[in-house]
């Protein structure tokens, strides 16, 4: 795959932007240190009582404690009322789509794609 059409593969999770404007009024953050991963994890999740107005319910993002730098990206997005997609980005490694289908409380994996990285 070349560089150029990543924003292709991935464009499920490009829209909408996620910013404050956006999600400010909307979502909650939380954070802690991680010991056990050596890094600062921010959660952000819809809060209680609000209407499903943001496509993405939730998103973790893990910062490298000794680098700063973001190390991993877990996002939550809810594509219509019965599919989920979730997004893996580990830096300079892979990213993972998942894509889940929930039907009369069953869920099974509608589709999985994984992208590695290779810099060599």
């Amino acid at each position: 795959i070349k560089m150029d059409s990543i924003h292709t593969i991935l464009k499920e999770f490009l829209n909408p932007i996620i910013d404050t404007a956006n999600v400010k009024s909307t979502h909650e953050e939380s954070s802690f240190a991680d010991l056990t991963l050596a890094t600062f994890t921010f959660t952000y999740s819809i809060r209680k009582n609000i209407a499903d107005t943001f496509a993405f319910t939730n998103w973790d993002v893990l910062i490298d404690q000794e680098t700063n730098k973001v190390k991993r990206l877990y996002l939550v997005k809810k594509i219509d009322p019965t599919t989920t997609a979730q997004l893996t980005w580990l830096s300079g490694k892979y990213c993972k789509m998942l894509y889940l289908k929930n039907i009369n409380g069953k869920t099974n994996i509608e589709k999985e794609e994984t992208l590695t990285w290779s810099f060599d």
